[in-house]
């Protein structure tokens, strides 16, 4: 019972790291977005793997392939939604234009973003835990 979640958690760590440091990709929030692609992969993970038939070899009574490929793609998901970011040097004016910008844009999408994520997160914590006691 324990054990999808802690596999989850295992793909989750390895495949949010990929994305900031392989694919160059910078999401919102501490350490270049790795909370926030921990946690989208870590639920999508959970839930969707909890749902999908098993396949592969199995371990401590838990399919772990599922999961692998289930957090592989949300990962090359996450990495063509999310724009690259550019390692280019800018000046300290062109730092501080874009970091405004960055601010303005934030406030405006901030609290529909928010409230989505949020949404987002409760329904796939309700689909692994029906996952988890239906199955």
């Amino acid at each position: 019972m324990i054990y999808p979640i802690i596999i989850s958690f295992i793909f989750a760590i390895i495949f949010a790291i990929l994305l900031p440091s392989l694919f160059k990709r910078q999401g919102p929030g501490p350490w270049r977005g790795f909370v926030f692609f921990f946690i989208i992969i870590f639920f999508f993970t959970w839930a969707l793997g909890s749902w999908v038939s098993p396949i592969g070899p199995v371990v401590y009574e838990t399919s772990w392939v599922s999961y692998l490929v289930i957090a592989f793609f949300m990962m090359i998901l996450i990495a063509a939604l999310v724009p690259a970011d550019p390692e280019r040097n800018k000046t300290l004016k062109e730092q501080a234009e874009e970091a405004a910008e960055r601010r303005r844009a934030a406030n405006v999408a901030g609290a529909t973003f928010g409230v989505f994520f949020w949404v987002l997160i409760l329904i796939l914590l309700a689909a692994g835990i029906a996952g988890i006691i239906l199955l």
